[in-house]
């Protein structure tokens, strides 16, 4: 067996845990067999649900010897004189929708249960992942990205599909990802269940805004998209999550209250109204250091000039007053993106801001940083010690920085999570 296929004694989460993989009726349904393997080489006891359409396209023989279990597709059927889809909404630690078609997604979103698979998942209370796969045209169908983002809201985990060729043979976004991807994400809500239970968070998040007149603005590359990642994990740990989120075009995560603010001191002054009493905050946003000294009224015009002269003024500078305003046992994590000396310049600002660990990011590196979906860096404690990361996306890498900060500052909660 490949050593990929199975995990480490100590990270092995599956052990025991009984996952519900349902299948819908797309084309890549025969992909769901390899993730009932994965799982079972691993530990997991899986229970597969077939929706009519999804037998249509493979046969239900293959995911009984693959399981070890008979194959569920009938509403009506009884489990030891049990109701079937309660009962495996009641006992399954995770329920997987391997792969989501779009028709799956809009009963979801219209609380619809009219087969074994849909009725199942309204039951249940456990973690739900679901697994979009269409043609790139259907995935971004208006009405189908609207249910995303309201079964996003109400607590669904999604895994977006990848690009690439599609089975009308046309390129785009709506390839169900790798069977080894959806496995990974399995292990990940499985494992980080518990890390920050109880504890409350405040993270900023996205760029600022400051205008010069009613048209133009001064901002900065930042798409939120890290905080917003982290934020999105740390709801999944379990964590009480409140964000202060500059303009983006990203839609807040499921259970997450959200400020929304767009200058520097409309983000000044959301953070230190909301982050009394936080366990920890989470500094991501990426502030305007400078504003216009005078906002003009109307539109700037350009006839008549050759250049125009802008004058600035200092912002206010959020995470030193944080710094210096938090209480006993708070813990304050910033960010900072540097072009050169990166260790150097994080630890002078994290000394600087009285901060508890900063996270260093390279800015100029090609396919990372703050309008990317990929990153790496450094996070460096108080104490000297560092963690490095390497380029990754950053729903990943938020995952990892959110577990090595509650491994070092709650690690009553780990230990808990453990047992």
């Amino acid at each position: 067996m490949p050593e990929r296929e199975r995990l480490s004694t100590e990270e092995n989460v599956l052990q025991d845990k009984l996952i519900a993989v349902i299948v819908t009726g797309g084309i890549a349904a025969f992909k769901a067999a390899s993730l009932v393997s994965l799982l079972r080489k691993n530990g997991a006891e899986v229970q597969v649900v077939m929706t009519e359409d999804a037998e249509k396209l493979v046969g239900p023989t293959t995911f009984q010897a693959l399981s070890g279990r008979p194959v569920w597709d009938d509403l009506y059927a009884s489990e030891d004189g049990k109701i079937r889809h309660v009962e495996l909404s009641r006992r399954a630690d995770l329920l997987a929708v391997v792969p989501t078609t779009l028709n799956t997604v809009g009963k979801l979103a219209s609380g619809l249960a009219d087969n074994l698979a849909t009725a199942t998942l309204a039951a249940t209370e456990k973690p739900v992942l679901l697994c979009p796969s269409m043609d790139h045209q259907m995935y971004d169908n208006p009405a189908h990205r609207e249910n995303l983002d309201l079964l996003r809201r109400r607590g669904f985990f999604i895994l977006e599909p990848s690009q690439g060729r599609l089975a009308s043979g046309r390129k785009g976004k709506g390839r169900l990802p790798e069977p080894e991807e959806i496995f990974d994400r399995i292990v990940d809500l499985l494992s980080q269940r518990g890390a920050l239970k109880g504890k409350s968070l405040l993270i900023t998040a996205g760029p600022t805004v400051e205008p010069i007149d009613p048209m133009r603005y001064l901002s900065n590359r930042s798409s939120g998209r890290m905080g917003y990642s982290i934020a999105e994990r740390g709801q999944e740990m379990g964590g009480e999550i409140s964000l202060i989120s500059g303009p983006v075009s990203l839609s807040p995560p499921s259970g997450v209250g959200v400020v929304q603010v767009e200058t520097a001191q409309e983000m000044e002054e959301a953070t230190l109204e909301e982050f009394k009493g936080k366990d920890m905050v989470i500094m991501a946003a990426a502030v305007s250091d400078w504003r216009p000294k005078e906002k003009a009224r109307e539109k700037i015009k350009k006839e008549g000039k050759k250049q125009m002269e802008l004058q600035l003024t200092r912002n206010p500078d959020i995470l030193k007053k944080i710094g210096g305003e938090k209480g006993t046992g708070q813990i304050l994590v910033g960010f900072a993106a540097e072009s050169e000396e990166m260790e150097k310049n994080a630890v002078e600002k994290l000394e600087k801001k009285n901060l508890d660990a900063i996270f260093v990011n390279p800015i100029g590196e090609e396919k990372l940083g703050p309008d990317s979906s990929l990153n790496r860096g450094s996070l460096i404690f108080r104490s000297g010690d560092k963690v490095d990361f390497p380029p990754q996306n950053k729903e990943t890498l938020a995952r990892d920085l959110l577990l090595e900060l509650a491994k070092r500052f709650f690690p009553e909660h780990g230990r808990e999570n453990e047992r």
